[in-house]
């Protein structure tokens, strides 16, 4: 996970992270809520940019941005490492 960007009020951050190749071929619906601190905003995908949205599947190799609060890194984590189904 690395940070890309960070408001100057340190409340807001938006970080790029390697999609985990057990997130491919699933859809990436629970990373758009934001209910836990974090949204996905878009994916690059073979140099590509796509804005996130519903019915939107991982692949391998994908690249996420996420905005994320200050308390929404560890939630993310842990979202993002236990799967798409946990």
């Amino acid at each position: 996970m690395a940070v890309v960007w960070t408001h100057p009020s340190g409340d807001v951050r938006l970080i790029e992270r390697e999609l985990p190749d057990a997130w491919a071929g699933h859809q990436l619906d629970r990373l758009l809520v934001g209910e836990d601190g974090y949204r996905l905003v878009f994916v690059t995908r073979a140099g590509q940019s796509t804005l996130a949205s519903p019915g939107l599947w991982g692949q391998e190799g994908d690249l996420l941005h996420v905005v994320v609060t200050a308390a929404g890194a560890d939630a993310l984590k842990a979202t993002v490492l236990g799967g798409p189904t946990s």
